[in-house]
């Protein structure tokens, strides 16, 4: 409603379609509804809907029901009065279909007594101009042309706003029909399915729907399908013959409609009918397009099927549409009963449309191996992409299938690769811009790499020189950082800690080296001293811990230790045993080589290693271990070893060694007396001495560990584990005479 005016709506306003469309909604419902009270609902549109009403209601007393009755009800005998009122000189039986361009009755005609196929465009869209006038082109197109293979128009007419026209009732089956029993009658495929499920377009219809027909006698459809289904289960040539000459006809309708100037564009399986004598019937003449076109399709509009519109319909060029559009459909369609598969089998619009506009279709005998070879080149020919590579006219494709009939040659051959590769060029000229301009880039690149590959060679082989001059120099520097550590620091007892860190760090530099000349001949012999400088680290972790054992002389340690009596006299032996070794070993010192000496202590330690494990538990091992840690105070900073567990950093370092000179800077010199009573005075002065240097190095240490981060802090405590309550070890200063024990 429109409150807002007074003013009635005009005929062409979008409230009037609504309304007149909510009328016959509840017409086909069933539903009479009163038009004065349904004209109150809508008091501004109903001056402007009266006249669609009126044609609304006139139309449902013409059809004796509001719904189609089945399809075996028979129609009345010529000239028998209906009991519904006419329309015009006709009288409405039954509704036998219905698509977009209007409904289709069986119907007779009152003056002559002969029945009919009455055509009535849908009364709503009577609203739209175009529609309208493309409902009288298909009267015209048909009613101007007269051919047995054109469903001939007996009359056209208007009965208060309802428009019409009469054709002839052929009593046949069209082939959509046709090809849907067929696909009934297939075995099943490996998926389950029959044939080719129909596919639906953007607005759910399906894409390969039988629009309505001109056709009617179910005896007559089930003569006709069972002949053909009964030949094609046998997969003989019959079947194809009979396609090929169905085709035919249809063909030699659309030449003589070409003839008269009138494209179809709208060929299709739903379009041809086949009545019992095998003639074929072309209707629906809706989309058709003459030489003097009254511009009812513009540019962009997609008219017709999809699944049987050319490229160029499809792609909307409406200037390269003429009559070769109906070659393609008509091929199409052949392809269709050939295979009973749509020539494309995507399953939404844009799919198909795609397909349509850039994919070739499966050559047919690779979906039915039966297929003559001659009628997959006619197929394949008359549905090419371009134009102009299929028939020039209906008139060869119908030449070509009565050639294949007569068993002659057919005169449409196969592409060779070639004409395939310009078809697809055709198809893709921006591919083939890009091939050119890809083919000049490869051929300049080419020209450079040339001239540059000589360039990169040098420069690759002087890399390769200054690679290996690197190599060379880390290795020397290594090597000469393991001899400094194997000459010089071998007779350095306090700097064992560095020895093994330098010895560990060599290590790994030569697993490095090994990992890069994995595949190069020296690559043994960078193992060989792997192998070497693993084995020496390994042995200074044996003398390292040998010295550990000696703690056990302490009583303070093993009351830490918490050990038993019997342990504290296996300890008790074990100590004994270890000093008669070390006597028996200094006894002969002077006799034995550097490396027998090496050998006798290396042996020793590990010896006694092994002694210790047996007495004391792993966790007492552990807490032996945090122990000596803890006697070592602020010296234990100075272990390589501590410094890369706690990763301390170069500034903490710097600190660390601040606060171990401040502490042996803070420590008195000591000067050994002579005299009985000077050495009596110089005990006492030792014993202060020691506690000085205890609470300065406890000290020391405390200030150590707070230059430590939270993190390295309780590294630090899991290291050294609870503390220690004996006393600490003494390390004299660096360069400064240490007290005599």
């Amino acid at each position: 409603m429109n409150p807002a005016t007074n003013e009635p709506a005009a005929d062409d306003d979008p409230r009037v379609l609504r309304a007149v469309q909510q009328y016959l909604d509840e017409l086909e419902a069933g539903r009479r509804p009163d038009r004065r009270e349904f004209g109150n609902r809508f008091p501004d549109l109903a001056e402007a809907m009266t006249p669609y009403l009126e044609a609304l209601d006139m139309v449902h007393r013409a059809s004796p029901a509001a719904a189609p009755p089945q399809a075996s009800s028979p129609p009345p005998a010529t000239g028998e009065a209906a009991s519904s009122e006419p329309l015009g000189d006709f009288s409405i039986v039954r509704e036998i279909g219905r698509g977009g361009m209007g409904v289709v009755y069986q119907a007779v005609q009152l003056s002559l007594g002969r029945p009919v196929a009455l055509k009535v465009l849908p009364f709503a869209a009577t609203l739209d101009p175009r529609r309208l006038q493309r409902f009288h082109n298909e009267a015209r197109a048909a009613a101007c042309m007269h051919h047995p293979n054109i469903v001939p128009v007996y009359a056209v007419g208007e009965v208060r706003g309802v428009h019409y026209y009469a054709m002839q009732l052929i009593e046949g089956q069209n082939l959509a029909d046709l090809i849907a029993d067929l696909r009934r009658a297939e075995p099943p495929t490996p998926s389950g399915r029959n044939g080719s499920p129909p596919s639906k377009d953007a607005t759910g219809s399906e894409l390969n729907q039988p629009a309505p027909l001109n056709c009617t006698a179910p005896d007559t459809q089930r003569f006709v399908g069972a002949q053909l289904t009964t030949q094609r289960a046998g997969r003989n040539l019959d079947y194809f013959r009979t396609v090929a000459g169905l085709i035919a006809q249809g063909a030699e309708g659309l030449d003589y409609a070409h003839g008269m100037g009138i494209i179809h564009r709208d060929v299709k399986p739903a379009n041809l009918i086949v009545d019992g004598r095998r003639n074929v019937w072309l209707t629906d003449f809706g989309l058709a397009q003459f030489r003097a076109d009254a511009g009812l399709t513009l540019t962009g509009d997609l008219v017709g099927t999809l699944h049987y519109m050319s490229p160029e319909q499809a792609g909307g060029q409406r200037a390269l549409i003429d009559h070769r559009t109906d070659v393609y459909s008509l091929g199409a369609t052949l392809y269709e009963l050939l295979t009973l598969r749509p020539i494309f089998d995507g399953t939404d619009r844009p799919t198909v449309l795609h397909q349509v506009l850039h994919d070739e279709p499966r050559p047919p005998r690779s979906i039915t191996k039966a297929i003559p070879p001659e009628l997959e080149t006619i197929v394949l020919k008359a549905v090419n992409k371009a134009p102009a590579d299929r028939y020039a006219t209906v008139r060869d494709l119908a030449d070509d299938l009565h050639r294949f009939l007569r068993n002659e040659p057919i005169r449409a051959r196969l592409p060779t690769v070639p004409q395939r590769a310009r078809k697809f060029m055709r198809r893709h000229p921006s591919l083939l811009v890009a091939s050119i301009i890809l083919l000049v880039l490869l051929t300049l690149t080419s020209i450079v790499s040339a001239w540059l590959i000589r360039g990169s060679y040098e420069r690759e082989r002087l890399r390769a020189e200054e690679a290996e001059d690197r190599f060379q120099l880390a290795k020397q520097s290594v090597d000469e950082m393991i001899q400094l550590a194997q000459e010089d620091l071998i007779d350095k007892p306090h700097l064992e800690g560095l020895r093994k860190r330098m010895l560990e760090a060599a290590l790994a530099y030569y697993q490095k080296f090994i990992e890069l000349r994995r595949d190069d001949a020296d690559a043994r012999d960078l193992e060989l001293t792997r192998n070497q400088v693993k084995s020496i680290v390994d042995d200074l972790t044996v003398l390292q811990g040998a010295g550990q054992h000696f703690l056990l002389k302490n009583a303070e340690v093993l009351n830490d230790l918490e050990l038993s009596e019997e342990k504290r006299k296996s300890v008790g032996d074990l100590m004994k045993r270890l000093d008669a070794q070390r006597a028996q070993t200094f006894g002969r010192f002077r006799e034995l080589t550097p490396d027998q000496r090496d050998k006798e202590f290396l042996d020793m330690a590990r010896t006694n290693e092994a002694a210790v494990a047996e007495i004391l538990s792993p966790e007492k091992l552990r807490r032996l271990r945090q122990i000596a840690l803890q006697r070592q105070g602020p010296m234990a900073f100075r272990d390589p070893n501590v410094a890369v567990a706690l990763r301390l950093t170069t500034r903490q370092k710097e600190r660390i060694r601040a606060i171990e000179a401040e502490t042996f800077l803070g420590l008195p010199e000591r000067k050994p007396g002579s005299s009985p009573q000077e050495r009596r005075q110089g005990a006492r002065n030792m014993d202060e001495y020691r506690k000085l240097q205890e609470a300065r190095w406890k000290k020391a240490t405390e200030d150590m560990v707070a230059v430590l981060t939270t993190e390295q802090a309780d590294q630090w405590r899991a290291m050294t584990g609870k503390p220690f309550k004996g006393p600490m070890a003494f390390f004299p200063p660096p360069g400064r005479p240490g007290p005599t024990r």
